[in-house]
């Protein structure tokens, strides 16, 4: 279990920061199971919840274009093969 000593919204500002958002996030949860109502805690985890989000949405979209890519490049292959035995004849 991490130590919750660190647990601190600079931590979680740091963290956000450096892109680690799932660890921002679990910290401003923490702290908001610790200080219920706090307004900037609250506003920090829907924003780094937000940047969560877009990266999710983001990662979703560029494994469609590497699959895309994926099935372009086997199809080129299957071409170049064929092209191949084509001209063998």
């Amino acid at each position: 279990m991490p130590d919750k000593l660190f647990y601190t919204k600079t931590m979680a500002r740091v963290y956000a920061k450096q892109g680690d958002l799932v660890r921002a996030a679990r910290i401003y949860r923490y702290l908001l199971s610790e200080t219920p109502g706090r307004q900037d805690l609250e506003q920090a985890l829907a924003e780094v919840d937000r940047q969560i989000g877009d990266c999710q949405a983001r990662d979703e979209h560029l494994r469609g274009l590497l699959g895309r890519w994926l099935a372009l490049l086997l199809h080129a292959n299957g071409m170049q093969k064929l092209n191949t035995l084509t001209k063998r004849r």
